[in-house]
């Protein structure tokens, strides 16, 4: 038997729990992680899970969701994907977003979307701007499709366009649609 070929379609599933916080701890992202992944391989995915909560995720292996990891497992996949035409890429971010004020003027409501890594506290946020200017990067033909799980997830790319309470896209041809509230996580925003 001969090589297999390597993977055309790469993904990245990220659940961020905050394992030791009682008061954002969100282990329900692992769940989904779990069942993304799953979907994802039966797919022909080659899948790379990041989670701060090893034991909740049935990857063997995973990575912690720290802000320079997810940083740079973003910066490699991004890398891969233009390595070739028809490659195929999956982002999945579970946990939590947030916003804070917007200081380089881009934003119309005056407002940063943020990812929340485990180490927050001492690494900071992940921006809507250092996500949009890593898609920015992709080669017209690159395929990536970006699942946000978070509040604040409308905009976490800064997109060039928006969607009507109707789920009518305007400006663009591409579908995004906010998700809908979730009770459970509206306190933390």
């Amino acid at each position: 038997m001969g090589k297999s070929a390597p993977p055309s379609r790469r993904a990245l599933c990220i659940a961020v729990t905050y394992a030791g916080d009682r008061t954002r701890w969100l282990p329900d992202t692992a769940t989904d992680v779990n069942n993304i992944a799953s979907l994802l391989l039966a797919n022909e995915y080659a899948v790379t899970v990041m989670c701060d909560a090893p034991s909740l995720v049935r990857e063997p292996f995973c990575i912690r969701p720290t802000a320079f990891k997810i940083r740079e497992e973003l910066r490699l996949l991004t890398q891969w994907l233009n390595r070739e035409p028809g490659r195929q890429g999956w982002f999945h971010y579970s946990g939590h977003g947030w916003q804070a004020p917007n200081d380089d003027g881009n934003e119309s409501d005056g407002l940063d979307e943020l990812l929340v890594p485990c180490d927050w506290r001492r690494s900071g946020y992940i921006s809507d701007d250092e996500l949009s200017a890593l898609v920015a990067t992709l080669r017209p033909e690159a395929e990536l499709m970006v699942v946000m799980d978070c509040c604040h997830s409308g905009t976490m790319l800064d997109l060039p366009f928006t969607t009507k309470p109707s789920g009518a896209v305007v400006a663009s041809n591409a579908p995004c649609f906010p998700a809908p509230r979730d009770s459970a996580s509206d306190a933390d925003g």
